[in-house]
């Protein structure tokens, strides 16, 4: 490809276009001078629109990223580079506006890639060139985009989520020391002089963000300053660059040094900025102030705790406890940024209530009003807002389930019997006949999750059988919790509470066992609407009951159930049958795919069947139970509807045929002869007369010389085998490695079956005229 194509707006979005953009994307990549033509492209605007500007930039990252670090050594290559970066700097200065974010975005990145490569050893003057010489104090649109390529080489060398090769971790320090000895103090005096010359809200954020984004490159005096702080001052009492200068404040604080010149700075900025005003926090408080508030108030804490540790370490234990005194002070503020914001709010001091909490756990004087007080709130807390539907998984909603994480981690953290005192208050509280759904939610979903809090020795009844206190309330819990249908959560956590805790239901069956299967079985359980709900309650269910076997065996009659389930599975089984039939008229695509549904259905009512068999180990069992009829004409149900066009139904009706043989014994013979001349009907192929033929090995070895009713059938099962493998052994040579495989296993079937007849001693009689020559 060597002719150029037009690019524009469309070019991306017109699928006729589209491949062809994308190939000369990569014949311009691949061609040794394609970084060139692009960029000549550019110098010289010859360029249609700033989608094509955009197009050909990527071809010069390519080139930046995969090839400028060897061929840049070239003095000339250098030169175009470089020289491309000046004159896109030049053309900015006319701009009134800046370009697209994307565009200007990709070239502030371009110019930290260069940065990156070429500071200090081949372009220590970068940003002389570029900017300090560029007019850069008169103009908006350079000042913007100067702030924004610091931010991208910030990233592009200090970023710690990116990964670093060894070579790139080396080279990043190079450049770190380089800035410190080179430019940095003036990058800061620049962007200071910035802030006082250019007063839009976006110079002004930008302005906060480089300096909390180099503070660990500058040194403390060009920061922590009268001046300085006095523009921080202004601009945090702007709701506009509050966010900003909140971050900076805390960049500031953060910044590494020696604990007692960190309490010295966090006094003087205290001072300076009115840090107890900025603090201070009321009901009547706008969700900004709480915002800036709660942002403070965690850093402050948090930078408090850790000089309180150092200090301790270093024996200042004077200056250490003016640390936790000043601490203490902001505490109750914290909590109530805690307590009255909403989840966003509350997260922002979750890191020092957590470390405080931590600290006084530590103490041999910890404060148990205080943990009591920190307990109620983390509960109140954890009941969802008005805003948010129980219900519903939209954004809001996954964020409040992370945020209860956090609660729990919390929760974790306070002695235990504190925990048990308070959640007895709460729950008493909201589990009343006027609590909402949201209420009712809360409780069930922190009992679900109290493994996370609490100690499983809380959790289980003791050795002499005695139910814990947190058990009570589990119990209490679900006899008080009302099941009406409004909520789908509700219902699934009732179940899912009631399966979790079944030892402490075991301990104290009557009345909540009875109470709970009767839930299970209506519609507040799996005929609940919601098809979520009730496939998740099949499988809760179910271990339910084995969980308290011992207690249901005296609530209901096993004939008069299993009768009930089985006339259920053939008035289903039936009613599919008809429906099979009508869907056989059916033509077309439409007709097979409701075809297959309706098979599909049918194969899971036998597997039902065959699961429901596996509570029965003998004949006596099942007897005794009154259930053998019940199984025989299910089978005789799923019999009549086997044929070629079903085959399908062969799976799992093989693997109840093989339960009924054992639970049934010798009241399976009579149907017999139907089973396998049914099966063997439908076995035409090498899977399907192997499992045949293992079928028949477990019948002729469990009923030994009663199998002669069956004679007949075993007869033409063997001959049909014998000449199955006669036939394929005739082309083993063209058949496929799985087809040899299959061929071998029915021969050792067939083999297998003769051996256990001939043990049994019945060969005699069912092989009476049978071609011996087949053997």
């Amino acid at each position: 490809m060597t002719a150029t194509i037009t690019i524009g707006p469309d070019s991306l979005t017109d699928p006729s276009k589209q491949r062809q953009v994308l190939e000369y994307l990569e014949y311009l990549k691949s061609d040794p001078l394609g970084w060139a033509t692009c960029l000549e492209k550019i110098c010289t605007d010859s360029i249609s629109c700033v989608e094509e500007h955009f197009f050909l930039l990527q071809v010069v990252e390519d080139f930046l990223k995969h090839r400028y670090i060897t061929e840049g050594e070239d003095p000339t290559v250098r030169e175009q580079i470089h020289t491309f970066l000046l004159k896109w700097i030049q053309k900015l200065r006319t701009f009134s506006d800046l370009p697209p974010a994307f565009l200007s975005n990709k070239m502030s990145y371009l110019f930290s890639v260069v940065f990156a490569l070429d500071f200090p050893r081949r372009w220590n003057s970068f940003f002389t060139d570029l900017f300090f010489s560029s007019g850069l104090l008169e103009s908006e649109v350079l000042s913007i985009f100067y702030l924004k390529t610091l931010l991208a080489i910030d990233t592009e060398v200090v970023d710690r989520d990116i990964p670093r090769s060894k070579l790139e971790s080396e080279r990043n320090t190079m450049i770190k020391d380089g800035m410190r000895d080179m430019c940095i103090n003036e990058v800061a005096e620049s962007c200071c002089r910035i802030m006082e010359l250019q007063r839009s809200s976006k110079v002004q954020c930008l302005c906060l963000d480089v300096f909390a984004a180099y503070i660990d490159w500058i040194d403390l005096q060009y920061v922590a300053n009268d001046a300085i702080l006095q523009l921080i001052s202004q601009r945090i009492h702007n709701e506009d660059t509050f966010e900003s200068a909140v971050e900076l404040v805390v960049a500031i604080l953060q910044k590494g040094m020696p604990p007692l010149k960190k309490v010295a700075l966090l006094q003087y900025i205290s001072e300076k900025l009115n840090m107890d005003q900025l603090t201070k926090v009321d009901e009547d408080s706008s969700d900004d102030e709480m915002r800036r508030a709660g942002t403070l108030l965690n850093s402050i804490g948090l930078v408090l705790l850790e000089c309180y540790s150092k200090l301790l370490a270093e024996n200042e234990q004077s200056e250490a406890s003016k640390c936790i005194t000043a601490l203490e002070s902001r505490i109750p503020r914290s909590l109530f940024v805690f307590q009255r914001g909403d989840i966003e709010q509350s997260e922002l001091v979750v890191d020092v209530i957590r470390a405080y909490v931590a600290y006084l756990i530590k103490t041999p004087t910890g404060n148990d009003e205080f943990f009591r007080q920190v307990v109620s709130i983390y509960l109140n807390k954890y009941v969802m807002p008005d805003d948010l539907e129980v219900d519903r998984e939209g954004e809001d909603e996954i964020d409040f389930h992370e945020f209860r994480k956090q609660l729990r981690q919390l929760l974790s953290l306070e002695r235990c019997h504190l925990i048990v005192e308070a959640l007895t208050v709460w729950t008493a509280s909201l589990l009343t006949q006027n609590a909402t759904i949201r209420q009712r939610e809360a409780v069930l979903n922190l009992f679900q999750s109290l493994n996370d809090v609490l100690p499983s020795t809380l959790l289980m009844p003791s050795s002499d059988g005695e139910v814990p206190a947190i058990g009570q309330m589990i119990l209490a819990c679900l006899l008080q919790t009302k099941l009406d249908g409004q909520s789908a959560t509700v219902h699934l956590l009732f179940f899912e509470v009631a399966s979790r805790y079944e030892r402490i239901l075991a301990k104290k069956p009557e009345p909540i066992v009875p109470l709970v299967t009767a839930a299970f079985l209506d519609e507040r359980g799996i005929a609940f609407p919601n098809a979520r709900v009730r496939t998740r309650l099949v499988y809760l269910f179910s271990r339910f009951v084995k969980a308290h076997k011992n207690t249901l065996s005296s609530l209901v009659s096993e004939k008069q159930y299993l009768d009930e389930l089985c006339n259920s599975l053939l008035v289903k089984y039936n009613a599919a049958v008809e429906e099979l039939k009508e869907a056989a008229t059916m033509v077309g695509d439409m007709g097979v795919e409701r075809r297959n549904l309706i098979v599909q259905f049918m194969c899971n009512i036998i597997t039902y069947a065959g699961r429901i068999s596996k509570g029965f180990v003998n004949v006596s069992v099942v007897e005794q139970c009154g259930c053998a009829d019940s199984f025989l004409n299910l089978m005789s149900v799923f019999l009549a509807s086997l044929s070629p066009s079903t085959l399908a139904l062969l799976e799992p009706l093989r693997p109840y045929a093989h339960r009924l043989v054992v639970c049934l014994e010798n009241r399976l013979l009579p149907v017999l002869p139907l089973l396998l001349s049914s099966i063997a009907s439908v076995s035409n192929d090498l899977d399907t007369v192997q499992h045949l033929l293992i079928f028949c090995h477990q019948v002729v070895s469990k009923y030994k010389k009663d199998v002669i009713c069956v004679g007949d059938q075993l007869v033409e099962i063997l001959t049909k085998s014998a000449q199955l493998c006669e036939e394929t052994s005739g082309v083993s040579e063209y058949v496929q490695e799985d087809s040899q495989r299959g061929l071998l296993y029915v021969r050792r079937g067939f083999l297998q079956l003769l051996v256990v007849c001939f043990s049994n001693e019945i060969i005699s009689q069912i092989t009476s005229g049978f071609p011996v020559c087949l053997i």
